[in-house]
């Protein structure tokens, strides 16, 4: 019987321990985007990145969380070309500064605009209400279609994606459309610590009746 209880006992504290770390929140929140709604929208006219050339556009996470991917419209203007290689740079006196995650998809590009996932390379933490730089760095010529609504100063180099840059600000387009994704590092939810809870409960009773056998098993 006193194996048994302590079988119960472990399985009790195991079962708690999983249900606290499966019900932690995990899926990432969109801490940046310049998309229409519904859905993901962006405009039918791109910005045109030709080889060498790299576009950065500024964004400010709208909380602290690991990054997990950003999503770019793009498209190959003369194909075929590969994707450009995107980066999330630090802001360095109101410009793009050190690259601090290096993204890169598994997408391809067609004549007709899409949609690009890219993933992480670091999955660097960008912290809420700090300014960052989206840059993306061609190797062909590649359209960065625009944003529905955003409007703003935006960063371009001949160079190399950290610069020597030049900021532009246009008057009749808006900036490149794109969305930014990370994983936000907060609390477990309220029903997380409730279920915690009632499993660390049922293991105290079940060390209470251990006790008990225990001790009537000596008394036997």
């Amino acid at each position: 019987m006193k194996s048994i209880a302590n079988r119960a006992a472990f399985l009790a504290l195991l079962t708690a321990v999983l249900v606290f770390v499966a019900a932690s929140p995990l899926k990432a929140d969109t801490i940046f985007t310049n998309f229409g709604s519904p859905g993901q929208t962006y405009e039918s006219s791109a910005y045109l990145l030709s080889p060498g050339f790299s576009l950065a556009s500024p964004f400010v996470a709208s909380e602290t969380a690991t990054l997990t991917d950003a999503m770019l419209a793009l498209s190959q203007f003369i194909g075929p070309v590969s994707p450009p290689t995107v980066y999330v740079e630090s802001d360095s006196g109101g410009e793009p500064g050190t690259i601090i995650d290096t993204l890169t998809t598994a997408g391809t590009l067609g004549s007709t605009p899409a949609i690009l996932t890219y993933t992480c390379a670091i999955c660097s933490q960008l912290v809420g209400g700090t300014e960052y730089f989206l840059v993306a760095g061609a190797t062909g010529a590649v359209g960065w279609n625009g944003s529905n609504s955003d409007t703003g100063t935006y960063f371009s180099s001949f160079t190399s994606p950290t610069g020597p840059w030049v900021a532009v600000t246009p008057t009749d387009t808006t900036l490149p459309a794109y969305e930014v994704d990370g994983t936000p590092a907060s609390a477990p939810e309220p029903s997380a610590l409730s279920m915690l809870a009632f499993g660390l409960f049922g293991l105290a009773g079940l060390i209470k009746q251990n006790a008990k056998i225990s001790r009537h098993s000596n008394v036997g």
